[in-house]
């Protein structure tokens, strides 16, 4: 009876858990590294949908020490020893295409999924609305809700450097350096066209979605929103709900969810799912 009953504690807890979150980061290149992490109950393994045909993966406990998982197909299976958050990491090239107009990235996700766009990448079509569309650093990221995505964009050519030389009537040389972008041909002012048309299906998209500028933390200032989430939880008596959290501070989902397990793997607080809600617990 003490092994039934432990079996359904651990099933009860494994069906509660938070579900996986994951972020894509595009390369200029045509691939990607994603990243995923969920929260694993001891001896209760977690079935993980890889996004992408993975190459290179690792799959580790929040402290670093491996975790044992197998392969099939595109989906992980973890087996945990501990409970914890187990972090899984790969790259992939196989979600990524292009086409004599644009890249883009055609992929199925479950999960909560934050998709990082190249350095000064352009937005040309999506095709639903995203939950939040902002800008990190040079970099356009997007919230996407779980389900199939297609999202195209243009990366600029890169300049072409010209070097000239003039003689003055002193037989002196002097060298002047300009830059000058690559005159298109008349295939590429169509392709242009059909992009700017492309634009306009983003621009009556993001009517409807939240548009904010976000700049990448650095080190000081993610300490900075550690020291803000363990303020305001001192102000509501020691707890509060994630999302309370989320809105009080004005940060996106992914930031304070990557701070609260920051803080949870330094023991200062205590995540509990309460009602598939996440509550946050000063320690």
């Amino acid at each position: 009876m003490k092994l039934i009953a432990l079996l359904l504690i651990f099933m009860i807890a494994a069906a509660y858990a938070p579900q996986p979150k994951a972020t894509i980061t595009v390369s200029p290149s045509g691939y990607a590294q994603v990243y995923e992490n969920a929260t694993v109950v001891a001896f209760s393994p977690l079935n993980i949908t890889l996004i992408g045909k993975p190459v290179d993966l690792t799959a580790t406990y929040s402290n670093g020490s491996p975790v044992l998982y197998t392969i099939s197909n595109e989906n992980l299976t973890v087996i945990p020893d501990a409970n914890g958050t187990v972090d899984v990491s790969y790259f992939t090239s196989s979600i990524i295409g292009k086409n004599s107009v644009s890249w883009f990235i055609n992929m199925y996700t479950p999960y909560e999924t934050e998709v990082i766009l190249p350095p000064n990448a352009s937005l040309i079509s999506i095709s639903s609305l995203p939950s939040e569309i902002g800008q990190v650093g040079e970099s356009l990221f997007i919230i996407l809700s779980p389900g199939n995505w297609t999202i195209s964009y243009a990366i600029p050519p890169p300049s072409v450097t010209k070097t000239t030389t003039t003689i003055s009537p002193t037989t002196t040389a002097s060298t002047t350096t300009t830059t000058a972008l690559a005159k298109p041909s008349s295939l590429q002012v169509e392709e242009i066209g059909a992009l700017a048309g492309a634009v306009v299906i983003v621009a009556a998209a993001s009517a409807y979605v939240l548009i904010r500028r976000r700049n990448r933390l650095s080190e000081p200032q993610m300490r900075e929103l550690d020291a803000q989430i363990i303020s305001f939880l001192k102000s509501r008596g020691g707890s509060a709900k994630e999302s309370e959290i989320r809105k009080e501070l004005v940060v996106p989902k992914t930031t304070a969810w990557r701070a609260i397990k920051r803080l949870e793997r330094e023991g200062k607080v205590r995540v509990v799912k309460v009602d598939r809600e996440n509550v946050i617990y000063l320690m």
